[in-house]
C-alpha cells in the first residue's frame, strides 16, 4: 500500500484495538484515529486519537457515529474491526447442543457478524472519497474456518466467525465492481493476551500467545503490505493465507 497521509478508524478499544491505534499514532503519515467503543472513557494515548460510542448491536448507534465522522473528515483511509465476543457474562463457547440457546447465539451473531458489516454500510460513503488505496480489515478468527474445523464445538462463536468470513467475502466482490480502490480482508490475530482468552491461555505455549502489541505490529505490517490481488481473503497474523 501507499505510504500517503491517511485517516483510521478502529472498531473497538480492547487490547488489540487500543494497541492497533497506540502503533497508528505513532506513524508520521497517520493524521487521526477514531477508536469506537460501548461507552467511552475520557483519556486517549495520543492526541491523535479521538474516542467515540458505537454499539455493534444497534444500526442506530452505528450511523449516529459515522455521522459524527464525517462532520470530522472528509474521507477515511483505513478501517480495522477488532471487536468481537467469545464470552461474556453466563456467555460461554459451548461444548455440546445442548448448551445452545437462542439468546446467546444471536448476540454472538449481531457483535461478531452483522455489526462489522453494518459498519461498512455506513461507512462506505467516506472510504468513496479516500485520497488513495484504502482498506477494510475485519479480525476474525481461525475457528471461523469451515475447512479448518478438526475439533467441533464454540458453535456460536464459530458460526459467527464463518458468517463474518462470508460478509467479508461478499463485500469484496461488492466493493471491486464499485471501488476499485478498496482492498478487503479478514485477519486472524492469533492468540492474544487479552480479557478474550483469558479464560482459554492455560493450554496455549508461551510462544503461541503473543502480547497486543506484538499482534498489533504483525497485523499492520501485513495490512501495509497488502494489493488488490490480495482483496477478498483470509490471512493469518504472520502472511499466510487461511481456508474459508
Amino acid at each position: 500500500m501507499t505510504t500517503s497521509n491517511f485517516r483510521a478508524v478502529v472498531i473497538g478499544g480492547g487490547a488489540i484495538g487500543t494497541a492497533l491505534a497506540d502503533q497508528l499514532a505513532n506513524d508520521k503519515h497517520c493524521e487521526g484515529i477514531v477508536v469506537t467503543h460501548r461507552t467511552p472513557s475520557k483519556q486517549s494515548s495520543s492526541g491523535k486519537i479521538t474516542q467515540l460510542e458505537l454499539n455493534l448491536e444497534s444500526e442506530a448507534s452505528i450511523e449516529s457515529c459515522f455521522a459524527s465522522i464525517a462532520q470530522q473528515w472528509p474521507c477515511i483511509e483505513k478501517i480495522y474491526i477488532c471487536s468481537g465476543m467469545l464470552h461474556e457474562g453466563v456467555i460461554r463457547p459451548e461444548k455440546s447442543l445442548t448448551q445452545l440457546t437462542s439468546a446467546h447465539m444471536t448476540h454472538s451473531w449481531l457483535v461478531n457478524a452483522v455489526g462489522p458489516l453494518l459498519v461498512a454500510k455506513h461507512a462506505e460513503p467516506l472510504l468513496k472519497k479516500s485520497r488513495g488505496q484504502s482498506i477494510f480489515a475485519a479480525l476474525s478468527a481461525r475457528v471461523g474456518s469451515i475447512s479448518d474445523n478438526r475439533l467441533g464445538g464454540w458453535y456460536g462463536y464459530r458460526m459467527a466467525k464463518a458468517a463474518l468470513n462470508m460478509g467479508v467475502k461478499n463485500l469484496a466482490i461488492e466493493w471491486q465492481r464499485k471501488r476499485m480502490n478498496t482492498i478487503c480482508v479478514a485477519l486472524h490475530p492469533g492468540t492474544t493476551d487479552s480479557p478474550l482468552s483469558a479464560p482459554f491461555q492455560a493450554n496455549v505455549d508461551s510462544d503461541k500467545l503473543f502480547s497486543p502489541a506484538y499482534t498489533a505490529s504483525h497485523l499492520l505490517r501485513l495490512s501495509s503490505q497488502l494489493t488488490q490481488s490480495h482483496t477478498g481473503k483470509f490471512f493469518a497474523w504472520d502472511g499466510s493465507e487461511l481456508p474459508w
